[in-house]
């Protein structure tokens, strides 16, 4: 009797393992599978690919005072009618000591109060001792507030103060995506990803990833948002993908928004002591 013996080198079975890690839709489907499946059959579909226009009226970057040097690298690279809008530099909500000083720019202790009941995850992010993360997330949702909500408009850009735009969209001033989009990614921090089938092709819904570097929200996406988060312990970016009712997609085009790599003074604020 003849034995057949294969022998299968390591290194090759571990990069055979790991190719399925590394593809974002295999991700999706070994990591998240009911939401892989809600996403692809149960989700209501697309209708039409939808236009949505880059205005002076609708495109804002988040930028902090105390960050104006990027402020300049983010003008001399992008286009000048993007809005500046001044980011929420740092907050504490540590009610066993007395750092109710160092507030969220003119922030009264009641509001300090307010965001830490409204908001779990902000609660968390103080408590680890990430509280320029935590203003991070809470400027982005005061921008939906002011300037989508409030200003009655039907969907904005928002892009962080490293974001450098493609020339595809610095050129042509719109984006196409989906019609029931709450969401639009314009980065490549898409992880985990579904193809939803559409007419004769697909279109790509991101139920993993990261970042708010740069997205488009429309309003009832921001509807959507500002509810789940009253709920969630995660912050703004990651919330994107852990909210099933708010449907994030990538436009047809992607990505559309590259990391500048400049850091950001944020990155000391979290190292702030909070006493």
């Amino acid at each position: 009797m003849s034995v057949l013996v294969v022998m299968i080198r390591p290194s090759t079975f571990v990069m055979n393992l790991e190719t399925p890690f590394r593809n974002p839709y295999w991700r999706a489907a070994l990591f998240n599978p009911v939401r892989t499946l809600q996403a692809r059959y149960w989700d209501d579909k697309p209708q039409q690919i939808k236009t949505f226009s880059f205005t002076p009226q609708n495109a804002f970057v988040l930028n902090m005072d105390r960050d104006y040097k990027r402020l300049q690298q983010f003008r001399s690279k992008n286009p000048e009618i993007i809005q500046r809008v001044a980011a929420h530099e740092w907050i504490t909500l540590d009610k066993k000591n007395s750092s109710y000083n160092q507030t969220l720019e003119n922030a009264t202790i009641w509001q300090q109060h307010y965001w830490e009941l409204r908001y779990p995850w902000i609660q968390v992010a103080s408590r680890i001792g990430k509280v320029g993360d935590a203003a991070c997330s809470l400027s982005h949702v005061s921008l939906w507030k002011e300037k989508l909500l409030d200003a009655g408009q039907d969907y904005l850009f928002v892009f962080e103060d490293d974001a450098i735009l493609t020339e595809s969209l610095t050129r042509n001033h719109i984006i196409q995506a989906p019609d029931n989009a709450d969401i639009v990614l314009l980065t490549e921090g898409a992880t985990k990803r579904v193809a939803i089938p559409f007419q004769s092709a697909t279109v790509t819904r991101v139920i993993g990833g990261y970042g708010t570097l740069g997205y488009l929200i429309t309003r009832q996406g921001a509807l959507k948002m500002l509810d789940f988060l009253q709920r969630s312990r995660e912050p703004v970016d990651l919330s994107f993908f852990e909210a099933s009712v708010v449907k994030v997609y990538l436009p047809t085009s992607w990505p559309l928004v590259h990391h500048s790599g400049i850091q950001s003074s944020r990155i000391d604020i979290n190292r702030k002591p909070t006493t």
